[in-house]
């Protein structure tokens, strides 16, 4: 059995600065998973906030919105957008632990994008897999701030 998921790909539209780098989820594919994993007063995180639209997302359907984005353009970006402005910080993923973040219900992030042969845009140094192991200790810590993960 095959399982398909039609989604529109409508994105909202945003400051000239950010379009030629504009990697978003579509919000469909947010409100889809948010729709069908969470209900209204769940708190959800986005690791890697981007341009926000998880937390605008999660906002818009009642849900109370997390996020950490290390871009300062950025973070301002989506603090233009959201309520729940003192729920972003500005900050690195690498060092999640040191955030006061709650327990969270749900979290859909989409990591850094680093190719082969490209600079660590996480930790600013160190090779493709020096990059890998950084994902893995960021989800690592998200781990311990899920809810239904013991």
């Amino acid at each position: 059995m095959k399982t398909f998921i039609t989604l529109k790909i409508k994105k909202s539209k945003i400051p000239k600065e950010f379009r030629g780098n504009d990697n978003r989820f579509t919000e469909s594919l947010v409100k889809y998973f948010l729709k069908r994993y969470t209900k209204k007063g769940d708190k959800v995180i986005d690791i890697f906030a981007g341009l926000g639209t998880t937390l605008i997302v999660s906002e818009k359907m009642g849900r109370i919105p997390f996020g950490l984005e290390l871009d300062k353009k950025r973070f301002d970006y989506i603090i233009e957008k959201i309520s729940h402005k003192e729920n972003v910080i500005n900050g690195n993923s690498l060092r999640l632990n040191d955030y006061l973040f709650p327990k969270f219900d749900f979290s859909i992030s989409s990591p850094i994008y680093v190719a082969k042969g490209q600079k660590n845009l996480l930790s600013g140094k160190g090779s493709y897999n020096e990059y890998l192991k950084d994902i893995e200790k960021i989800y690592g810590q998200l781990k311990k701030l899920m809810k239904w993960i013991q």
